[in-house]
């Protein structure tokens, strides 16, 4: 914005004076500020201030400009708006194991109090507790309801400001996800082996046999109901490995399920 200096007939000088811009009082939003510089010199009779910016969203601002000898001259009024949310990520594959998960999305402008989410894709998911952490942070709920194997949603974000653009991600029910693997430690001996759940069903413990080293191994498995997300009675793949060692159970805790495995490898086998 600029600021002119001009003699009593209205006619535009070649002033060097020092102006100084303020929001005016009793106009916008109480308590906002002007941020930036907002004292510069004019040259010849102009005053630029190219980096102001007012702190608060409101209506009806208008600014006040001053230097001493001067007449103070008050702006037109102006309102300050911040534009639409946009959403610039979502987990873009979410494995719908249980009823409720808790997700992080980022993107821009949100607004703390005042930013609601809707899903689109026509499946039974709905959100709750769904809140901007920050201006490019929100956190909340997926609540997961019976549904098909897979659905193709949608996330948008609305504030005062309007509405962002539908952002896209996938839902996957019942383990229905695309399979990951991790990566694999240890030497290529040995003959290879897969403990895989039957369909709908995830890892919730092991069977295993061994002492020093593990010398049999089983997978637990139980299923998950679609709708109200209950764990089933286990059930157990087939056993690979030997007959030495002592048998024992790792079990995660209830209404928990397997997603990675940690042990130790060397010249004397798994342990």
């Amino acid at each position: 914005m600029t600021v002119t200096v001009s003699d009593v007939f209205g006619n535009f000088t070649t002033s060097t004076s020092s102006i100084t811009i303020a929001i005016t009082a009793g106009t916008g939003t109480s308590g906002a500020t002007l941020r930036g510089t907002t004292t510069v010199s004019a040259v010849s009779g102009t005053a630029t201030f190219s980096c102001v910016s007012v702190s608060l969203v409101g209506t009806g601002y208008t600014l006040i400009s001053t230097s001493p000898g001067l007449v103070s001259a008050v702006s037109s009024s102006f309102n300050v708006a911040i534009p639409p949310p946009t959403i610039t990520s979502v987990p873009s594959e979410i494995d719908a194991v249980f009823g409720t998960v808790h997700v992080t999305n980022t993107g821009t402008n949100f607004v703390s109090g005042s930013t609601t989410v809707a899903v689109g894709g026509g499946v039974g998911l709905t959100t709750s507790g769904f809140s901007a952490v920050d201006a490019s942070t929100m956190t909340g709920d997926f609540n997961i309801a019976s549904a098909p194997a897979s659905a193709s949603l949608t996330l948008s974000a609305t504030t005062p400001s309007g509405t962002s653009s539908p952002f896209p991600f996938n839902l996957y029910f019942d383990g229905s996800a695309p399979l990951q693997t991790g990566p694999s430690n240890g030497d290529s001996g040995g003959s290879p082996y897969s403990l895989d759940c039957g369909a709908g069903e995830f890892v919730t413990g092991l069977n295993v046999r061994g002492g020093s080293n593990v010398d049999a191994l089983q997978v637990v498995c139980q299923s998950i109901g679609p709708a109200a997300r209950e764990f089933g009675s286990p059930t157990t793949t087939a056993a690979v490995g030997g007959g030495g060692g002592s048998p024992s159970t790792l079990s995660c805790p209830a209404n928990y399920v397997m997603t990675g495995l940690t042990g130790r490898i060397g010249s004397g086998g798994v342990a």
